[in-house]
């Protein structure tokens, strides 16, 4: 791949997740949110949707910088990067409890499943954290950086489109990891490899998709 054509993948894939979470959270949230029928919720449901909508606002313009080549100004915007990508494994940590805590206590879900759905979400939340670490680390080596950049953001779109797809179902994997199986795909034609970052990323993943079982044993 040619640098130019690279970092056009790179923003397209960013963009193409950003939507993807949007459109998996649209039914249950955001469409009735919009709508202004949205049921009662807890203000920290309001603020947790707040802090990640802004991550994906942050993470395309990022992208939107490095693909237009204005390298330096992507460098100062990913120091406050950083910082709010720490704000946002926080909130997940924190919401991953909350959440659950909030259905039990309405009388929606059993504690004993309510502990399943914080094991879940936490599994997503900590996969985001290392990959937002291991970029970070990485961040003067650029094809291992925007690697594990996308892969953060991919481990925060499991929640949304397991909204809309069953976790069960194989299209729930599909639609989940498309950006790291379209890149993958161009990796593989394009320069007759496959970065060892966007396979460790799948491997991982498909590891992650069988939390359900491996919790439930």
């Amino acid at each position: 791949m040619t640098a130019t054509f690279d970092r056009r993948l790179y923003l397209a894939l960013t963009v193409g997740q950003a939507i993807t979470i949007f459109v998996g959270f649209w039914p249950g949230y955001f469409g009735p949110l919009l709508r202004g029928d949205v049921a009662p919720r807890a203000i920290v449901i309001h603020a947790h949707a707040a802090v990640f909508v802004l991550w994906l606002v942050v993470i395309v313009v990022q992208a939107s910088l490095g693909a237009t080549g204005r390298v330096s100004a992507h460098r100062r915007l990913g120091v406050l990067a950083a910082v709010y990508g720490a704000l946002v494994f926080a909130v997940g940590i924190a919401i991953s409890f909350i959440a659950p805590a909030l259905r039990v206590q309405a009388g929606q879900m059993k504690p004993a499943q309510a502990t399943l759905v914080s094991l879940y979400n936490l599994t997503d939340v900590l996969l985001f954290g290392a990959f937002l670490a291991a970029a970070l680390f990485n961040r003067n080596a650029i094809d291992r950086h925007r690697r594990l950049m996308l892969s953060a953001t991919v481990a925060l779109a499991g929640a949304a489109v397991g909204r809309v797809i069953p976790g069960d179902s194989p299209w729930y994997l599909i639609v989940w990891l498309w950006p790291l199986l379209v890149l993958i795909a161009v990796e593989g034609w394009t320069r007759r490899r496959v970065h060892v970052i966007s396979l460790l990323s799948i491997a991982l993943f498909v590891l992650a998709s069988f939390k359900v079982q491996l919790y439930s044993l």
